[in-house]
């Protein structure tokens, strides 16, 4: 982790524009006390803003070292010119510069990148005449000194030439091509993440009773005509209905993502066996945190519910609330996070919630899934 101070920190990544001169995206950060933030944006209008937050949050989710401790808020300036779409990979490098998680080769970063929805992680042009035009001003513009340049590999020949001619015009650059996040800093240009999430399993008596884990391991299929492909782990081979009712839910769940949801290679391992519908919550939140589309806990995510409606989200009742209930209680540690169904509320010990807070835990009780 890195060190945290009290004095906020800037960092100023700059686009291209198509147009000429430069786009600048600035990311400052200041430190928090924990839990996590998304960063708060100063744009001008509603659809960029929500197009910049969803691109961080995609390029978050494949940080392997996540620091929840920074709340970051960005700002794009560009002498007041309409704002073409060309933020997308310096947003990222400024977020990520400001909370110590990419170090620059040079004092100045220029960045030309579009971060894929679809496999995150990977970096692709913009559409091509404007990223052409991008590439192109860069190469007529006078030699830059030390400066490193960001860039996605070239997609076709006029990419090609006008890679050479930036190198050309400017020889004292640090000319970067990366096709994945990763290799901002010299790793292997994958993604693959995985996440855990714990569920309450009931044995013959109490003391029988059990958190048990799901883990959900994802990378990118990125075959032209892939599929999302799943294996099960951990459960019995006679299991086959219950693996592919698992799968099933998943595929279902994945559709109410408000972006496209990604082909991915999924893996998902239990712990040991169990009976009953009570691990899909904590199956699909997991799910959710190895993509990207749901932070994870300071702690352990525990959650039990079974998804009665997985075209819609909604959150099902399950057997065993109050034993269930006293299991959590007894096991939830500082930074805990519990997720409920809302059918348990006029079950459970009326003094839960409270206990969990005065464990340093916490704990929502869910109607259906967030988009």
């Amino acid at each position: 982790m890195i060190h945290i101070s009290r004095q906020p920190a800037r960092f100023t990544c700059e686009a291209p524009l198509p147009l000429g001169g430069f786009l600048l995206v600035t990311a400052e950060s200041f430190p928090t006390q924990g839990g996590e933030t998304l960063a708060e944006l100063k744009l001008p209008n509603g659809p960029q803003r929500t197009a910049l937050q969803e691109n961080l949050r995609a390029a978050r989710s494949t940080e392997t070292d996540h620091d929840p401790r920074w709340r970051v808020r960005i700002h794009l300036a560009d002498n007041g010119a309409e704002i073409p779409p060309v933020w997308s990979l310096a947003s990222i490098i400024a977020d990520r510069a400001v909370r110590g998680i990419f170090n620059p080769e040079a004092p100045r970063v220029i960045a030309l990148g579009l971060l894929s929805l679809l496999h995150p992680g990977r970096l692709l042009p913009l559409q091509a005449d404007m990223h052409h035009a991008c590439l192109a001003q860069l190469a007529n513009m006078a030699d830059l000194g030390d400066v490193q340049i960001v860039l996605p590999p070239p997609a076709d020949d006029a990419a090609i030439v006008l890679h050479g001619a930036i190198t050309a015009a400017h020889p004292q650059a640090i000319v970067t091509v990366i096709d994945f996040l990763a290799g901002l800093d010299g790793h292997p240009n994958t993604f693959f993440r995985r996440s855990q999430v714990w569920f309450p399993v009931l044995g013959g008596d109490a003391s029988m009773d059990r958190l048990v884990a799901v883990e959900v391991s994802v990378s990118p299929n990125l075959k032209q005509d892939g599929n999302d492909e799943f294996l099960v782990q951990g459960l019995s081979r006679l299991d086959g209905d219950i693996n592919q009712s698992f799968v099933t839910l998943l595929q279902k769940t994945r559709k109410l993502d408000p972006q496209p949801a990604g082909i991915w290679h999924t893996k998902i391992r239990f712990a040991r066996g169990f009976q009953g519908r009570s691990c899909e919550l904590a199956l699909v939140l997991a799910d959710r945190i190895a993509r990207g589309r749901e932070w994870p806990a300071t702690g352990r995510l525990i959650a039990s519910g079974c998804i009665s409606d997985p075209d819609k989200g909604i959150v099902g009742d399950v057997e065993g609330c109050e034993r269930k209930c006293e299991l959590i209680r007894n096991s939830a540690r500082k930074g805990d996070r519990v997720l409920l169904p809302v059918a348990w509320g006029q079950n459970m010990p009326p003094s839960f919630l409270g206990e969990l807070l005065g464990n340093g835990a916490s704990g929502i009780l869910m109607e259906k899934l967030l988009p």
